[in-house]
């Protein structure tokens, strides 16, 4: 939640990997999910 909160009153977008903070989603905080299978090495 510091990371959420930190973002919120700064106006960052906060990048996550999971749905964690998806409840925050535009009330609170900007989000965008990053998926980590597209960074993976093969």
């Amino acid at each position: 939640m510091w990371i959420a909160a930190t973002a919120s009153v700064y106006g960052l977008t906060l990048l996550t990997t999971d749905k964690d903070f998806d409840h925050l989603k535009d009330e609170f905080v900007q989000l965008e999910f990053i998926n980590v299978e597209d960074f993976k090495i093969s």
